[in-house]
């Protein structure tokens, strides 16, 4: 499993990983020492891709 999380308002790296293969797998909690970082009341979001999907993508 190859995977990557983020907060749920940062669509650049959002992008990133969408680029890269991975698809929107959930959301998830924002943890305790990012609360106050701007956005974290809309979480994070976890993007995943399977092994054998990862190494099948296209440079």
């Amino acid at each position: 499993m190859v995977w990557a999380e983020t907060m749920t308002v940062n669509r650049p790296s959002r992008h990133v990983m969408e680029k890269l293969g991975t698809t929107l797998a959930r959301s998830i909690p924002t943890p305790d020492d990012m609360t106050a970082v701007e956005g974290s009341e809309h979480g994070g979001v976890r993007y995943e891709t399977t092994k054998e999907r990862w190494e099948r993508r296209q440079p």
